[in-house]
C-alpha cells in the first residue's frame, strides 16, 4: 500500500459499518475518497466506470459481485479478521455441545 500513499485513491464499500474500512486504510498512509454504498448494494458497471482515481480500492465482498475484468483500477482488499482466543474457545464449545446440524 506504500505505493498508493501519493496516488489519488478512491476506496468503495457496502459494509454495514464502512467506516471502519476507510479507517483501517488511513491507518496504512492512505488518504482515500470514500464511497460508502448501502450494506449489501451491487456496483453496476457504469458507476464503477464513473469513479475517480488511480487506484480503486475495494472489499473482497463488493468485488466478488464483478467481472474479473472489470477496471484495471481495480484492487481488493483482503480483511482478516482475529477473534480473541477466549471468544473463540467459546464459539467452538458452542459448536462441540449442539453439534453441526443444530
Amino acid at each position: 500500500m506504500d505505493s498508493w500513499a501519493q496516488q489519488d485513491v478512491t476506496a468503495v464499500t457496502g459494509l454495514g459499518q464502512p467506516q471502519q474500512f476507510f479507517n483501517m486504510l488511513r491507518a496504512q498512509g492512505l488518504k482515500p475518497r470514500e464511497v460508502a454504498l448501502p450494506d449489501h448494494e451491487v456496483l453496476d458497471l457504469p458507476s464503477l466506470n464513473a469513479l475517480t482515481g488511480e487506484v480503486i480500492l475495494m472489499t473482497s465482498k463488493d468485488a466478488i459481485k464483478l467481472p474479473n475484468d472489470a477496471d484495471a483500477r481495480l484492487w481488493v482488499v483482503e480483511i482478516e479478521v482475529t477473534l480473541p482466543p477466549s471468544l473463540l474457545d467459546k464459539v467452538t464449545a458452542t459448536i462441540a455441545e449442539t453439534g453441526p446440524e443444530s
